[in-house]
């Protein structure tokens, strides 16, 4: 056989095989992979949700409503939890409460309720992913995308390389983003760790947050990528390239930790730790009083459950029924987060500041980026009588019930001021002492530390439904000073706005 029919052999052998790795999968063939392929959004998000090796936890995928496309998910231990269509992220419904995947807290959340699912069961003979991981997103590795083809060889070095066993490969497309992740790498010096996959061709891109905006001049320079800074998603836009967007995100503020629920953790662990070790009863100690719990024999971290206007964190459960604990760091800022809670009222301001309802003193102004940008559909509060910036509108005198809503939940937890480390833990017989800083039973207990709840309204780029306003409820005592606002708020009667 002559090397060019040897060649000829070759290369028709590896044609043949990469057919068939490729050849299309039918849905009578593998159902499963079948709309895994059809639908590769899916994929990722997947990916996102359980690892890249999530196939070995779910045995079944199954459209049931075409619009918006739902898919049920079924995990090898019989539960199910619900993925819907979004055009910029999949919602994931878990036990009947749904979390959007654009939204990190949320997507958190939702990566901790599916694990309560599969806390039910094990795979069975699943090998599990190969290295085990935190709740968080895993950073893509581009260069497994393609691999490099071998170097074309002259007819005399055909045999030798026969001899050593070399082989053809075919190499598969890039997508746009695994291309331009090439390109910032070679360009800027950054590694995988800098990029985050959200979907097949969106990233988040994670440099200083003090180095963001250098990053995009640097970036606006390189052929091929554009800065659109009113994209959704990120306070200061997003780099486009071709088909593809990264999401500037700042480093050290992803992951589980950026959800807030650490602290949760420390003290449920604790807590679990000393129930093991045979106390019977918890007793939080704090300055202004103390909370004991008799008879303690369990905990539960449920943070990621607000269904109905819930605010626990943990519930211990003890042998005269469930104590829901809500937790606040010591340096804790708000109550909550209010756009669902306050959407009417916010509707209502943003029209009448439009309508001028409020002029001089609030009128809305065109929102101007760092680079000179302005930013469609988000405006700036201002005041046209001092020429500044309005910081927040401050909505007082909500309606009481909403105040022991927006503080207790619908669940009545007890809430508990503490950033916890092992040293707030000691056992004494059979108590549990956990030292805190304050502890909230009561309307009278709010009063006393005057965190009475204030409606707090100001700016945020990223909220293009509301014009680039965000409703949040924080305490008094961090927006007064001496019975004075602080900064360049302004104050608006409830009834002004919702009348």
């Amino acid at each position: 056989m002559t090397k060019l029919s040897i060649l000829r052999q070759l290369i028709k052998e590896e044609l043949a095989d990469f057919i068939t790795q490729n050849k299309a999968i039918t849905f009578e063939d593998n159902p499963l992979e079948f709309i895994i392929q059809k639908y590769p959004s899916l994929d990722a998000s997947l990916n996102d949700l359980l690892t890249e090796s999530y196939r070995d936890y779910i045995t079944g995928i199954y459209v049931i409503a075409p619009k918006p496309t739902t898919f049920k998910i079924l995990l090898h231990n019989g539960q199910e939890f619900y993925m819907i269509y979004g055009p910029k992220s999949y919602t994931v419904k878990v036990s009947g409460k749904k979390y959007d995947l654009m939204n990190l807290n949320e997507e958190e959340f939702g990566i901790k309720a599916i694990a309560g699912l599969l806390e039910l069961g094990m795979p069975p003979g699943s090998t599990g992913p190969e290295n085990q991981s935190e709740n968080e997103t895993p950073a893509p590795n581009a260069e497994e995308s393609a691999t490099e083809a071998p170097p074309e060889e002259a007819p005399e070095e055909i045999k030798e390389g026969l001899k050593e066993g070399k082989k053809f490969r075919i190499i598969t497309e890039a997508t746009d983003a695994e291309e331009g992740i090439d390109i910032l790498k070679k360009n800027l010096n950054l590694t995988d760790e800098n990029f985050v996959k959200i979907s097949a061709n969106k990233y988040k891109l994670l440099v200083p947050r003090s180095e963001r905006i250098d990053y995009i001049k640097k970036i606006q320079t390189i052929e091929g990528f554009d800065y659109d800074p009113s994209a959704k998603g990120s306070s200061i836009g997003a780099l486009t390239y071709k088909n593809s967007a990264f999401l500037l995100k700042p480093t050290g503020a992803q992951g589980r930790a950026s959800a807030g629920t650490e602290n949760e953790d420390i003290l449920e662990n604790e807590i679990n730790k000393y129930l093991d070790l045979g106390v019977k009863n918890i007793i939080f100690k704090g300055a202004n009083k103390s909370y004991t719990i008799p008879n303690a024999t369990g905990v539960t971290g449920v943070g990621y459950d607000v269904a109905g206007g819930k605010k626990a964190d943990i519930v211990i459960t003890g042998t005269a029924g469930n104590y829901p604990i809500s937790i606040k760091k010591d340096n804790a800022g708000f109550w909550e987060s209010a756009d669902t809670r306050y959407k009417t009222l916010m509707t209502k301001l943003v029209s009448r500041i439009s309508n001028g309802d409020f002029a001089p003193e609030l009128v809305f102004k065109p929102f101007i980026d760092k680079l000179g940008n302005e930013k469609k559909g988000i405006n700036i509060m201002y005041n046209d009588v001092t020429k500044a910036k309005v910081s927040g509108v401050l909505v007082t005198d909500l309606p009481n019930k909403e105040e022991e809503s927006i503080i207790f939940g619908s669940d009545k937890a007890v809430v508990i001021y503490k950033t916890y480390t092992e040293k707030d833990f000691t056992q004494q017989g059979d108590n549990l002492i956990i030292s805190v800083s304050k502890i909230i039973e009561n309307m009278e207990d709010v009063i006393e530390y005057d965190l009475e709840p204030v409606l707090n309204i100001r700016h945020d780029s990223t909220r293009s439904a509301t014009g680039g306003l965000r409703a949040t409820v924080q305490p008094k005592n961090l927006l007064y000073k001496d019975g004075n606002v602080t900064g360049n708020k302004i104050e608006v009667r409830y009834d002004e706005i919702m009348s």
